[in-house]
């Protein structure tokens, strides 16, 4: 029997890594399906520490047991007789967690290598994606002026993003280095996020006539919600990465405020999953796979720095202390990339 073994981390509560084995037959392989060896993995912060640390679900569901992550770079091993498309020795993007090995159908791989692609820059092909999809929602076009709130992982991501796009963004955050990589990645300016007229008064001189077009929201807490609510210009649009009130009581306002909502007439726009069907352009022209070959492209090409938001590389069997570390909040590590091979 052709079997491959594979590790794969499990989560049975807050703090509470398993690792568990998993025999994949090879010889009882499906028309459609394909098996990898996993090259790389590189963490998504936001929803990984949260189901590390215990974060209220975002939804109703059991929470544990759970696999994390969902940036993999891997090696196809083998392909089942209909798959056209994938053969052995490819590297191949997928949403698989973090394990040594696993098996998926051939519709759950986002995109197949070049040659030369760097596989740590490549894993973070869907971290880049949680950037550029918010501009996809509002429909921001070159031009229009735009605000990130939060400048974690995603809150960089979507500053490179938008700035690619042709579009003039500022930034907002509490954490100095986070200001100071948001200007290295394009923006044209940064404030704190107690500096709120500060920030209206810079949106009315630099960005006249029209101020914040979007803003697009990265954060899970309350006050850097009202900051976006209060920042948007009237008509304009707030793009929701973040998941606002996430493990936190009830606001002092009213996040839905009348003076926001009707008197601004304010757009916010969910932010979750992009259409994954596999439909002619005519029909869908932004689709997950025709996004994601899209944004390999601009890292292939350096146009976004994909390497810059990876600050460390690990052993994959030092995950618990890697999740440790980005719990404690540790400076300078926005994520970090485990490395299987």
């Amino acid at each position: 029997m052709n079997v491959i073994n594979a590790d794969i981390y499990e989560m049975l509560g807050p703090h509470k890594l398993h690792l568990r084995q998993e025999a994949i037959d090879i010889d009882a392989l499906g028309p459609t399906e394909v098996v990898g060896r996993t090259i790389v993995s590189v963490i998504s912060p936001g929803t990984e520490i949260a189901a590390y640390t215990g974060a209220p679900p975002l939804r109703p569901m059991n929470v544990y047991p759970r696999v994390n992550g969902y940036c993999n770079v891997a090696e196809v091993v083998a392909v089942g007789q209909n798959v056209t498309d994938i053969q052995a020795g490819d590297r191949i993007s997928t949403h698989q967690s973090h394990r040594s090995a696993f098996k998926c159908d051939q519709s759950a791989v986002n995109a197949v290598l070049e040659p030369n692609d760097d596989p740590i820059e490549q894993a973070t092909l869907y971290l880049w994606h949680l950037g550029y999809y918010p501009l996809l929602r509002a429909k921001a076009v070159a031009g229009t002026n735009v605000a990130v709130i939060g400048l974690g992982t995603l809150g960089l991501t979507a500053v490179a993003a938008a700035c690619v796009a042709g579009c003039n963004v500022i930034a907002l955050s509490h954490r100095t280095e986070a200001q100071e990589m948001a200007c290295k990645f394009g923006a044209k300016a940064t404030f704190g996020l107690t500096h709120v007229e500060d920030v209206k008064n810079w949106a009315k001189a630099e960005f006249e006539p029209t101020g914040v077009d979007l803003v697009i929201s990265t954060s899970n807490n309350w006050h850097d919600w009202k900051v976006a609510l209060e920042i948007a210009r009237n008509g304009g649009t707030i793009s929701v990465v973040g998941f606002p009130g996430r493990g936190l009581p009830l606001p002092d306002f009213n996040p839905l405020d009348s003076q926001y909502i009707y008197d601004k007439e304010l757009s916010i726009i969910g932010c979750g999953t992009p259409p994954s069907c596999n439909v002619s352009a005519r029909d869908v022209r932004f689709t997950r796979l025709r996004n994601y070959k899209y944004i390999g492209k601009l890292i292939r090409e350096r146009r976004l720095p994909a390497l810059d938001i990876v600050n460390d590389t690990v052993d994959w069997k030092e995950l618990d202390a890697l999740y440790q570390r980005m719990a404690n909040r540790e400076p300078n590590l926005l994520t970090a990339a485990l490395q299987w091979q």
